[in-house]
């Protein structure tokens, strides 16, 4: 929702405001949330770990530290464009933004190797008086 906020009210139309989502909703929120995963993945780790658990582990670690360092990045160049007015500041600090925002995505894609059983399906919701839904049920008993 944070990104949505973002994406539709832009700098030049409230800057404040766009400034909050994107310190406060999206940047806090998605860094507690990825380094609680991370550390509650490695609180219940299992005694021998598959495969795929060792890989969602070390990648979302991985992500975790491009995270951090990339905002530290996002940060310096912030404080270059606004103070300094530096030339290409901010180009760089847009530059740390999609690092930031491609690491959330792929973050959040490693669910694939954590419920490697699971699909999710997108279909039109069934009645309870479709011929389709009864089927399921049948299917299902």
């Amino acid at each position: 929702m944070a990104l949505v906020g973002v994406t539709y009210i832009s700098n030049k139309e409230n800057y404040p405001v766009h400034e909050k989502i994107f310190i406060i909703f999206f940047m806090a929120a998605s860094i507690c949330y990825m380094l609680s995963t991370c550390v509650l993945s490695y609180m219940n780790k299992s005694s021998t770990p598959t495969y795929l658990e060792k890989l969602s582990y070390r990648t979302k670690f991985s992500l975790c530290v491009i995270i951090a360092l990339t905002s530290v990045g996002m940060m310096y160049f912030f404080y270059k464009h606004r103070v300094y007015c530096e030339e290409l500041a901010f180009s760089w600090f847009a530059l740390c933004e999609y690092v930031i925002c491609f690491a959330n995505m792929a973050f959040h894609a490693t669910i694939i190797w954590d419920l490697p059983d699971q699909e999710i399906v997108i279909c039109p919701p069934l009645s309870h008086s479709s011929p389709n839904y009864q089927g399921m049920i049948k299917k299902n008993e």
